[in-house]
């Protein structure tokens, strides 16, 4: 049996697996659609555009267990590839179990994020097919269940596609390239070499010496999130802050053997005792005097060395000169490294390591320098992928893409770590990145649209606002009696960005104009944007509603005029304002003026500063967001009677997608960031399922991890309620109707976990990653199928 993935491919984020890309092919297919299908735990809906027969198969609920199934018929035996088309509007990956007959041929097929839940994609398999009639059975496995399905295709036959084992670019040897720039620079740097030049009776250099120690026991300079998480730098360290060797004394510092060392000149050889010292941090060896004492010129040592020595030699780590002389002072060689280096090889603290990618460089445009934390008499350039972030990060699904490659090299660098060079067949911008895929705006007329603004801009309220909840009426004209808004208060019509409302409008009726030049399109958007901006207070805040709902305080409703982050209603507004900054469509046209993208620009700053500022704090530790806070105090509030002031895991993880997105990525941004991820991923709750339409309502289930909706601030209690608004801490305690009809935990925060601990921010960055662990290094040790590093830019512009 064959399996294949395309369209949304599967790549794990934790280990990258090697993947056959299954193509089209031009045979003979069978479409099976959504109203065909029988099974449990799933409805047929038409609530989303672009399915293709009569309605598509939404699972619910939102649980592992539903499942869908077809009768196919198979004219011939052989391989047919599956293809479903789905649609998926959430993050998370919601993968599928497949069986045929009742025999698992997939465990887990991918369907990942498509971006919308009306944008639709396509995920498939190839199996072997006998003649006669076959069940074809999708069950949602994921804690979130199935994505919304609307055919199965079975097409005869099947593309073998790429095969990327396959070589597809030539490997030159590196001295043939050492005229070239900028190889010509990086070859005189020490970053590539065709050997490391060393003796066994030369001394070994500072940065040597910690490199071999980094490599023998896996250390690394990887932060926990990418991209956010602050890289250690000292100046004691005695190198530039963008030294291509920076991360040696950056793995060095986090595995902590560098401690109580006062300055470090990297290119000096290293002494006898300082090496003995890093030794015994590195192998947590207790302090032995007692053995030191017994070596003459190990008297004026510091204690602290002289313990660490004492432990070496009683660990017959490094030999003493003579019976009573150590020679603290005399450098090491690359002999006496040798043979520690096989000596420590036996302690369990070295373990079974893996080779890591540690450095990726962008040399220039067109050469990428990738650096491993070992060393390999031979490896195959094949064994790493250079390659982007395709996808888009509304959808936090990196969609790695390879780069093509026209050529390789291999190499050492002066540290003894084996370097893969690659060069690319399309050039990266100067900032080491993809450039962004040039999108041709569709500004072709379409009926649909224009009289759907037409309608939309009746609806519009003076204010420049729009209600939610009216789809289903904007198909008409207003016919100017009836009320425009859902809500009412004080005796005015109020406007909103809830669900989205007034937001997609605005996108809606900027179409519009730009089909038709219709300055009444321009006028709207002009006053649904003056809308936007009247809900900001002073403090960079957005509100739910303009204008104030509830006649004070006391009001039950109050909490829509705090600042709102519930249903990403403040993100939802930035991510929109982002959009017209970018002048992305529909906003690439004179739709909007000058003067909009600078108040959206200063707008955008002042939010950020809220943002920073609302974060919520206990004992001294920055967590994360509430559901509504106070524009003025900037304290976390009360929604609904039921939802009380706490830290929010649903809320909080759109506030972390945009923060990661900013294009400046600030101190005090990161903190926020790092601080929120770091939170999240101490009070997840591991191996559980949530279904509130079961008892009990958190079950054992081996992989899923969930987070509660409301904890408590200060404790990190969950916190359930009911309508009488009386905290508990335990789901059984409040009334069925709130029990059931409201989500107290979820899966929000995974994807984005996940996402941060691989790749970070990704949009169009440049990454390598291992794709095979077969070749060995002189330690034995295959590739770390998990390993991917971003680019670090060293192009010079011209």
């Amino acid at each position: 049996m064959v399996n294949r993935l395309k369209g949304s491919i599967r790549i794990s984020l934790l280990v990258f697996l090697m993947l056959i890309v299954v193509g089209s092919v031009n045979a003979e297919e069978a479409i099976y659609h959504a109203e065909d299908a029988k099974g449990e735990g799933f409805i047929l809906n038409d609530n989303h555009q672009g399915y293709t027969g009569d309605a598509f198969i939404q699972f619910t609920p939102n649980v592992p267990g539903g499942y869908v199934e077809w009768d196919v018929e198979i004219a011939t035996d052989g391989l047919y590839t599956l293809q479903f088309r789905y649609a998926h509007g959430a993050f998370l990956n919601r993968p599928g179990e497949v069986r045929v007959n009742d025999e698992v041929v997939e465990a887990e097929l991918a369907f990942e994020s498509t971006g919308a839940w009306n944008a639709w994609g396509t995920s498939e398999m190839v199996v072997e097919l006998a003649e006669g009639v076959h069940t074809i059975r999708l069950t949602g496995v994921g804690p979130e269940g199935g994505p919304n399905i609307d055919v199965l295709k079975v097409i005869e036959g099947y593309d073998e596609g790429e095969q990327p084992d396959a070589p597809s670019y030539p490997v030159v040897p590196l001295e043939e390239r050492f005229n070239e720039e900028p190889i010509k620079r990086w070859h005189e740097e020490g970053l590539l070499l065709t050997e490391q030049s060393k003796q066994l009776n030369q001394p070994v250099k500072k940065l040597q010496f910690l490199a071999a120690i980094n490599s023998l026991f896996g250390y690394t300079n990887e932060v926990t999130f990418k991209g956010v998480d602050p890289v250690p730098f000292s100046q004691d360290w005695g190198v530039g802050e963008n030294s291509w060797y920076l991360y040696v004394l950056q793995a060095a510092h986090k595995a902590g053997y560098l401690e109580d060392m006062n300055s470090i000149n990297v290119n000096k050889p290293i002494t006898r005792a300082e090496a003995a010292f890093m030794i015994a941090n590195a192998l947590q060896l207790d302090e032995d005097t007692e053995t030191a004492n017994q070596f003459r010129d190990l008297n004026r040592q510091d204690e602290l060395v002289k313990g660490a020595i004492g432990a070496v030699i009683a660990s017959e780590l490094l030999e003493p000169h003579t019976n009573k002389t150590f020679n603290p002072n005399k450098p090491l060689t690359f002999q006496n490294l040798q043979l520690i280096i096989e000596k420590i090889q036996e302690y369990s603290q070295v373990g079974d390591q893996e080779v890591r990618i540690i450095g990726v460089d962008a040399l220039s445009p067109t050469t990428i320098a990738v650096t491993l934390n070992g060393f390999f008499e031979e490896i195959s350039p094949y064994d790493i992928e250079v390659a982007y972030g395709a996808g888009a990060w509304a959808t936090l699904n990196p969609q790695l893409s390879k780069l093509e490659v026209t050529q390789a090299s291999i190499g050492v660098n002066q540290l003894g770590y084996s370097v893969l060079l690659y060069e690319l067949e399309h050039a990266l911008t100067n900032d080491a990145k993809v450039a962004a895929i040039e999108h041709i705006p569709d500004d072709s007329y379409n009926q649909d649209i224009v009289d759907q603004a037409n309608n939309l801009i009746t609806w519009q309220m003076e204010h420049g606002g729009w209600t939610k909840n009216f789809p289903h009426i904007y198909t008409r004209e207003w016919d100017g009696v009836e009320s425009r808004s859902e809500w009412v208060s004080n005796g005015v019509e109020l406007g909103t960005i809830d669900n989205d409302a007034t937001i997609n409008e605005i996108r809606t009726v900027a179409a519009a104009y730009n089909m038709t030049g219709d300055p009444r399109f321009k006028e709207s958007v002009d006053q649904g944007f003056e809308f936007l901006f009247k809900l900001q207070y002073p403090s960079g805040g957005i509100r739910q509603v303009y204008p104030q709902r509830g006649a004070d305080e006391s009001s039950s409703v109050w909490y829509s005029n705090y600042v709102t982050f519930n249903d990403a209603a403040m993100t939802n507004v930035l991510e929109l304002f982002d959009e017209v900054v970018n002048r992305e469509e529909p906003f690439h046209t004179d739709v909007v003026n000058d003067e909009f993208i600078q108040e959206m620009e200063s707008s955008i700053e002042l939010a950020l500063d809220y943002i920073l500022k609302a974060q919520i704090e206990v004992d001294g530790q920055l967590t994360a967001w509430g559901q509504q806070h106070d524009p003025v105090t900037y304290e976390p509030q009360h929604g609904r009677s039921y939802e009380h002031p706490s830290i929010t895991a649903s809320e909080s993880i759109p506030v972390i997608r945009w923060l990661m997105a900013r294009p400046e990525q600030t101190e005090e941004v990161q903190t926020a960031v790092s601080s929120a991820l770091s939170y999240f991923d101490q009070v997840r709750i591991e191996n559980t399922r949530y279904d509130n339409r079961t008892y009990p309502y958190f079950l054992d289930h081996s992989g899923s991890t969930v987070w509660y909706r409301f904890y408590q601030i200060g404790t990190d209690l969950p916190i359930f309620s009911g309508r009488d608004g009386v905290i508990k801490h335990n789901l059984d305690e409040i009334e069925e109707e709130r029990r059931l009809g409201y989500s107290w935990a979820g899966t929000w925060p995974q994807q984005l976990l996940e996402v941060a601990q691989t790749t970070g921010y990704y949009e169009n960055k440049v990454y390598a990653r291992v794709l095979r662990d077969q070749s060995k290094d002189h330690l034995n040790r295959s590739l770390a199928l998990d390993s991917i590093v971003k680019t670090t830019n060293r192009i010079q512009a011209d």
